[in-house]
């Protein structure tokens, strides 16, 4: 009975250490610096960033809105992950969501007034009430332009309070706004009308080395929906497995609207109705497709199949990568390797093509760039189709820690070898060269452990590949010296 106390007590305190290390945030003004020493932060109700104030969340935190809470910004906010520490917006009770982040009638301010939201992962959010509340799961720009979003995760947001407009943009929406987004993945979105995105109003942004799959639409635009005198620009975007109820399995367009697609991939997005990639609801839709893999081609583009520059484009079947962290990456066999432009012709004006891809391999070589977000880099062979699920089987019977992460001086890897096996480690660098053969040998059944030395090494992200027997084990190191 004492011991039992004892433990108690013990639990208790650690309870109490827990609650002492979160920081409540009740309603009304939010400005100055939120560190991870206070995190995480729990939103009690609405919150803004007043006129003339910055509010600045550091790398690691964590803020969770309780439901229907709300971050509004009239001044300037600075949420700034990195690779390793990113920032977290979320609900505190997933089921019941938060209301997301509202930029309202910002105008455009100079240039160091830019707000920010880089290496951030935003998720359940669930946009409700009248326009434009209901607009926007995650984000909602309007009459704003000076917003940055990058390296950015949207996944399970959600705009669907139908209201009198019915809501649009499961995670993201633009209204008279050409906030710049590049560098994020958004998944698992949903909405009545764009289940990832939506551009109202003439909102004329540009979408860049972005990934869109599994979004999902209750009527049009499976991805992305455009209207009222819109017209963005996606450069080296890949569209994959969204869906809508009714039409544009990965973008609708509604009158007198038009979108400028360059380098990018739209593939197996489908529709419940038309079976259409694009649905183009008027002869007045406007849509160019330059050097871009469309399933379908300009049939696709349903009902009315026309583009203004048909150049460059091709139908194959995309060869993704198919497995691990990334699975929309290309594969050896890709068609999609080297046939983008980077020709300034084709470009929006002021603009050039980014100097790294989605995951920050280096974007351009030889004056050549890839379709879709992802640029080609060579780890070592691909499977051939027929043996790919049992490859897969096998890379998930491996059982292996690699520590710490991100690495200073020495990275450790441990791993079991379920019998006596051949055992090779290698590591790439992210053009795809070897930098290192750290294991080449047979090993006996048992656990193992092999300390390297990281200290020689660039300062960067490495990639390892560890081969036991006929099992596989992929995966990637920070490298911080």
């Amino acid at each position: 009975m004492k011991t039992i106390r004892i433990l108690v007590s013990i639990s208790l305190l650690l309870i109490t250490s827990i609650a002492l290390t979160q920081t409540i945030i009740r309603e009304g003004k939010v400005s100055g610096n939120w560190s991870v020493e206070y995190s995480p932060y729990l939103i009690q109700g609405d919150i803004y960033v007043p006129e003339n104030h910055l509010l600045s969340v550091e790398a690691g935190v964590e803020i969770l809105f309780q439901p229907r809470t709300s971050l509004k910004v009239q001044g300037q906010l600075l949420a700034i992950g990195n690779e390793v520490d990113s920032i977290i917006f979320t609900a505190e009770n997933p089921e019941e969501g938060w209301a997301g982040i509202l930029w309202l009638n910002m105008g455009v301010f100079e240039d160091n007034l830019y707000s920010k939201i880089e290496y951030c992962k935003l998720s359940h959010a669930k946009s409700e009430g009248r326009f434009p509340m209901n607009y926007g799961g995650a984000v909602c720009i309007i009459n704003t332009n000076n917003v940055v979003v990058s390296h950015c995760l949207f996944e399970n947001c959600e705009a669907l309070n139908w209201g009198e407009a019915k809501a649009k943009g499961g995670a993201m929406a633009f209204i008279n706004s050409d906030a710049k987004v590049s560098h994020c993945v958004f998944q698992n979105n949903t909405s009545v009308f764009g289940g990832a995105l939506v551009f109202v109003s003439g909102s004329n942004p540009v979408i860049n080395n972005c990934l869109f799959v599994n979004n999902e639409a209750l009527e049009f635009g499976g991805a992305v929906e455009v209207m009222e005198l819109s017209a963005p620009t996606f450069v080296n975007c890949t569209f994959a497995d969204n869906y809508s109820e009714f039409a544009g399995g990965a973008i609708d367009l509604q009158s007198y609207v038009r979108v400028y697609m360059l380098n990018s991939i739209l593939w197996n997005n489908q529709s419940g109705r038309v079976l259409d990639q694009v649905n183009a609801q008027s002869e007045y839709t406007g849509i160019t497709f330059a050097y871009c893999n469309v399933e379908g081609g300009v049939d696709a583009i349903f009902p009315y199949p026309f583009t203004s520059k048909s150049v460059g484009n091709i139908d194959f079947q995309p060869e993704f990568f198919g497995y691990g962290d990334h699975p929309y990456s290309l594969a050896t066999n890709s068609p999609c390797i080297d046939v983008g432009t980077t020709n300034s012709d084709f470009l929006p004006a002021g603009w050039d093509i980014p100097n790294d891809d989605l995951v920050g391999n280096f974007r351009v070589f030889n004056e050549s760039v890839d379709m879709g977000c992802y640029e080609y880099v060579v780890i070592g062979p691909v499977p051939p189709e027929e043996e790919r699920k049992e490859f897969l089987q096998l890379e998930r019977d491996i059982n292996m820690h690699v520590y710490p992460c991100p690495a200073r001086t020495s990275v450790t890897f441990e791993y079991a070898v379920a019998s006596d096996a051949y055992v090779s480690l290698l590591m790439y660098d992210m053009q795809g060269r070897m930098v290192a053969d750290l294991l080449s040998k047979n090993q006996t059944e048992g656990i193992k452990k092999l300390e390297i030395d990281v200290q020689s090494l660039p300062k960067g992200t490495y990639i390892y590949k560890l081969n036991v027997g006929n099992q596989f084990k992929s995966g990637q190191i920070l490298v911080v010296n």
